[in-house]
C-alpha cells in the first residue's frame, strides 16, 4: 500500500510539474505575439496617424497660399479701380503723376501682399509640421503605452490563467492520487481481510475432512480402523499349511499390499497436522496390538517365539 501511495503521489507531482511547464509555455507565447500583434498595430496607426497628418499639412499651407494669392489679388485689383477713378477725377495734367504713383503702390501692395502670403504660408506650414510631429509623437507614445499596457495586461492574464489551471490541475491530481491510495488501500485491506479470515477459518477447523463435527468423528473413526486393520493383518493367519505355495504366495502378496496401502492412508491422514487425528491414529495401533499381537487374549500361558519368528501370514513392519 506505501509502495502505491508513493507511485501515485510521483505521478501526480510529475504530471503537475509538466502541466505547469506547458502552461508557463502558453503563457510566454501568448504574451509575446499579443506584444508582437500590438506593436505591429501601434506602428500601422502610427505610420496612419503620420501621413494623414503629413497630408494635412500638406493640405492646410497650399489652401492658405490659395486663399491669401486670392486675397492679395483682390486688394491688387481693388486698389487699381480705386487708384483709376481718382486718376480720372483729378485735372489731366496730374493723371501721368496720379498714374506713375498708383502704378507704385499697386506695385508695392502686391509685394507686400506676396511677401505677407509667403510669410503666412510659411508659418502656417511649419505651424502644421510642428503639429504634425507632435501628434504623432504623442499618438505613437499613446500607442506604445497602450501596447505597453495590453501586453502587460495579456500577460498578467495569461499568467493568472495558467495559475488558476495549475491549481486546478493539481487539485484534481492530488485528488485522483488520494483516491487511487484509498482505492489501493481499501484493496489491500480486502485482500488481507480476505488473508487473515482464510486463515482464522483454516486454523479455527475441528479437522479433517472440514469443520463439521459429524464429519470429522466420522474421519477419527476411519482412521482408527484403518489403524486396527494394519495391526489385524500384520498378525492374520489366513493361510493353511495344506495350501500350494503358488496360492499361499499370491495371498500373501495381496494381504501385504493392502496393508501397505492402509497404512500410507493412515500415514497421509495424520499429516493433516491434526492432534485428534493423530490420537486416533496411535490409538488404534495400540489396541489392534493389544488385540492382536499380545499376549493377552492368548490361552496359552508360556510363549518363547520372537516378534520376528510370529508365525503370522506377514512379516511385521518393523523387525
Amino acid at each position: 500500500m506505501a509502495r502505491s501511495v508513493g507511485y501515485n503521489e510521483a505521478f501526480a507531482r510529475e504530471e503537475l510539474a509538466r502541466s505547469a511547464r506547458n502552461y508557463e509555455a502558453i503563457a510566454r507565447k501568448e504574451s509575446v505575439g499579443s506584444a508582437r500583434n500590438n506593436g505591429a498595430i501601434a506602428r500601422t496607426e502610427l505610420a496612419r496617424s503620420a501621413r494623414n497628418y503629413g497630408a494635412m499639412a500638406r493640405k492646410e499651407p497650399a489652401e492658405s497660399a490659395r486663399n491669401n494669392g486670392a486675397i492679395s489679388r483682390q486688394e491688387l485689383a481693388k486698389s487699381d479701380r480705386n487708384f483709376g477713378v481718382m486718376a480720372r477725377e483729378e485735372s489731366p495734367g496730374s493723371a501721368r503723376n496720379n498714374g506713375a504713383i498708383a502704378r507704385k503702390e499697386s506695385t508695392r501692395s502686391a509685394r507686400d501682399c506676396g511677401a505677407i502670403a509667403r510669410e503666412e504660408s510659411t508659418r502656417s506650414a511649419r505651424n502644421y509640421g510642428a503639429m504634425a510631429r507632435e501628434e504623432s509623437t504623442r499618438s505613437a507614445r499613446d500607442y506604445r503605452a497602450m501596447a505597453r499596457e495590453e501586453s502587460t495586461r495579456s500577460a498578467r492574464d495569461y499568467r493568472a490563467i495558467a495559475r488558476d489551471e495549475l491549481a486546478v490541475s493539481a487539485r484534481n491530481y492530488r485528488a485522483v492520487a488520494r483516491e487511487e491510495s484509498v482505492r489501493s488501500a481499501r484493496n489491500n485491506g480486502a485482500i488481507a481481510r480476505e488473508e487473515s479470515g482464510t486463515s482464522e477459518s483454516g486454523g479455527s477447523q475441528v479437522g479433517w475432512p472440514g469443520s463439521n463435527f459429524n464429519s470429522y468423528m466420522l474421519a477419527l473413526t476411519l482412521v482408527f480402523v484403518l489403524s486396527m486393520a494394519v495391526e489385524w493383518l500384520s498378525h492374520t493367519k489366513f493361510i493353511k499349511p495344506t495350501m500350494d505355495n503358488i496360492t499361499a504366495g499370491i495371498l500373501q502378496t495381496a494381504m501385504y499390499a493392502f496393508r501397505v496401502g492402509m497404512a500410507y492412508l493412515v500415514m497421509l491422514a495424520v499429516m493433516s497436522y491434526n492432534l485428534g487425528i493423530l490420537l486416533a491414529a496411535v490409538a488404534g495401533y495400540t489396541i489392534g496390538f493389544l488385540i492382536f499381537g499380545s499376549r493377552a487374549f492368548e490361552n496359552s500361558k508360556i510363549s518363547k517365539i520372537s516378534p520376528c519368528e510370529d508365525p503370522a501370514d506377514l512379516p511385521p513392519l518393523i523387525c
